[in-house]
């Protein structure tokens, strides 16, 4: 999947505000990593949702009922 350069430095911007991402500059270049296990976890989450929904396989949600207090 190709992306503009600019799209991507956008994205990493965002990222990098929100906390999900870390940057460290190393030589010229700069190197991108996730800010903690928790942010890998729900990655990993999406990936497996998405990636099942793709194949037709998809799951009932692991919660079946919210309930918000206001």
């Amino acid at each position: 999947m190709a992306i503009e350069e600019s799209a991507l430095s956008h994205q990493l911007a965002v990222l990098r505000g929100t906390g999900l991402v870390i940057a460290r500059h190393v030589g010229t270049a700069v190197e991108y990593s996730l800010s903690s296990d928790e942010v890998a976890g729900v990655l990993r989450a999406a990936h497996e949702v998405l990636a099942n929904s793709a194949l037709g396989q998809e799951r009932p949600p692991a919660v079946s009922r919210v309930e918000h207090t206001w």
